[in-house]
């Protein structure tokens, strides 16, 4: 603003070229239906290879676990990466089709979560995850066939665990040990 009464300001317009703006303002590229499109012909053709990767991932989980158990379930690292391994089953199990996969693994994923944030380690619920795991990814041909019973069970297993409050809301309940020993 100017202190002159009767004079207005000028406002002068940069503009700015960068690479973004030019690609921004590009037309083309492909549509949404057709990227859509490649990436259901992408999973179709990689369906086959899931069975592989799903073995090879669940042998990592199994490894992490492993060593987790080793510590009585104290090292936090590894904890985090036994998460981030059921996760990453969980997310390749949905995207190719195996809803029991992605149920399971992400039951194993809430039961880790619940089990870090309450500062409690049991051996015993991350067994019985780890198992029903290991049933519906080694099968020569996953389905749905475990059944809601074993995915109600694991369910059972996590809800008595707490499910953590946010910050300044209200106290959770004490969490149980199946097993007994935390």
């Amino acid at each position: 603003m100017t202190d002159t009464p009767g004079q207005q300001d000028t406002v002068k317009i940069i503009a700015v070229k960068s690479r973004m703006a030019l690609l921004a303002g590009n037309g083309g590229g492909k549509s949404a239906a057709a990227m859509i499109a490649a990436a259901d012909r992408f999973i179709q053709a990689e369906q086959s290879r899931f069975l592989a990767w799903v073995v090879n991932d669940l042998a990592a989980l199994e490894a992490l676990l492993g060593r987790l158990h080793d510590g009585t379930g104290e090292d936090a690292a590894t904890a985090e990466a036994a998460y981030r391994k059921a996760s990453e089953i969980r997310d390749l199990g949905g995207t190719f089709g195996y809803r029991r996969i992605t149920d399971i693994a992400d039951s194993l994923c809430e039961l880790l979560y619940r089990l870090r944030e309450a500062g409690l380690y049991n051996r015993a619920a991350i067994a019985m995850h780890e198992a029903a795991l290991r049933l519906v990814c080694t099968a020569a041909q996953p389905s749905d066939a475990a059944g809601e019973e074993l995915l109600a069970g694991l369910r059972r297993i996590v809800d008595k665990y707490p499910r953590p409050q946010p910050a300044g809301g209200a106290t959770a309940a004490p969490a149980q040990s199946l097993s007994g020993a935390q």
